[in-house]
């Protein structure tokens, strides 16, 4: 199964719109971003959620502790890393969150493939997912598919995706999941239900292609 993650939601009818398209997973960012919401705003957000869609808390360099007081305050149950985290804080997380709490690592893909290959190796064992994403993480930049690892079956792909491209890039490769955000807005920044509801469908649909 595809799963789909819809991330940078911040007001209500983003979560109503959500509700109706039923991805696997939600996100809320709490690192600089015009998307950042406070851990009260996203815990009064994930009480709106329903219960089988995951709340994520996406974080970018953020202290352990901070971390840790944010999943307890909003019920994540996802944490999202999206920073330049290394072994030791991972490995911090781990013994502080428990199994309970998914932990995932986004990966800056080099051109050359090179580093997301070595950091491969260094993270898989510590994290649940990682993340796939352009050459700066949150721009929105489209991942160069010929950089990719051969099995992805633990990793989700994000970067410029949206209701436009991602069913050609599901016929190029098969990921855990697929996570989109600014993909899925509208002209007013905010989340379109329309745009969620057609990139839902057309990873759904994909599930059933060999």
């Amino acid at each position: 199964m595809l799963r789909v993650k819809i991330c940078g939601l911040r007001i209500g009818r983003e979560i109503e719109a959500v509700n109706g398209v039923r991805p696997d997973y939600a996100g809320f960012v709490f690192a600089p971003s015009r998307r950042k919401v406070t851990p009260d705003e996203a815990a009064r957000l994930i009480e709106r959620l329903k219960p089988e869609i995951l709340p994520v808390g996406v974080f970018v360099n953020e202290r352990t502790d901070i971390i840790v007081n944010t999943v307890r305050t909003c019920g994540l149950k996802v944490v999202q890393l999206h920073g330049e985290e290394d072994l030791v804080t991972i490995e911090m997380l781990r013994e502080a969150l428990g199994a309970k709490v998914e932990l995932w690592k986004a990966l800056k893909l080099s051109y050359d493939g090179a580093k997301a290959q070595h950091a491969d190796q260094n993270f898989m064992g510590l994290c649940d997912r990682l993340i796939y994403d352009g050459a700066l993480p949150g721009s929105g930049r489209l991942v160069n598919l010929a950089h990719l690892p051969p099995s992805l079956d633990r990793s989700m792909l994000a970067g410029g995706l949206s209701p436009e491209n991602v069913g050609e890039i599901l016929k190029k490769v098969r990921p855990f999941g697929v996570d989109v955000s600014s993909g899925v807005e509208g002209r007013d920044g905010f989340k379109d239900p329309e745009r969620m509801e057609r990139f839902v469908q057309i990873v759904r649909e994909k599930e059933d292609e060999p």
